[in-house]
């Protein structure tokens, strides 16, 4: 196994899910040696989703998502990990040791999620990924700066 086919093992292990493309850009490995993994049954492409996944975990969508944001900022970061508190994926430290809280939240739990987003969020920031532009920016109920994008991830809106 090369070291670029290691990485890959890595970061499936760490981060459970991802795109061929947020693979590349974190791994810097290449579109065969994917491939060879994927042959070698040491990773596996999920047909539904299209994400690759190690083959001793399942497909977590919300974590390929998180990483898009993750890659957008990825210049920024000195650190990224899991958060506890669902429906945070990951918190992560910035160059400026600014706390921030990446979220993806689907449109039925929008409601509770954002009434409670204090509870859910500890960071001085926080970045929430929804699944359309459709929400009630009325529930959300803080005084921390809050990202609101769509995904593919574009900002739709700006709060504090």
């Amino acid at each position: 196994m090369t070291r670029n086919q290691n990485n890959i093992m890595q970061f499936l292990s760490k981060f459970k899910s991802c795109t061929q493309e947020q693979l590349m850009n974190f791994t810097g490995c290449s579109v065969q040696d994917i491939k060879y993994l994927i042959a070698a049954n040491f990773i596996v492409l999920d047909e539904k989703t299209k994400l690759l996944h190690h083959k001793m975990k399942k497909v977590d969508t919300r974590t390929a998502i998180a990483l898009d944001v993750v890659k957008v900022i990825k210049d920024n970061i000195k650190e990224c990990m899991y958060s506890r508190y669902f429906p945070v994926i990951f918190t992560i430290i910035t160059l400026d040791n600014q706390i921030c809280d990446i979220a993806v939240i689907r449109t039925i739990e929008q409601e509770v999620v954002l009434k409670k987003l204090n509870d859910y969020s500890k960071a001085d920031k926080i970045i929430i990924v929804l699944e359309n532009e459709k929400y009630d920016r009325n529930l959300i109920n803080t005084t921390k700066e809050v990202l609101i994008c769509k995904y593919p991830i574009q900002i739709i809106d700006k709060i504090n």
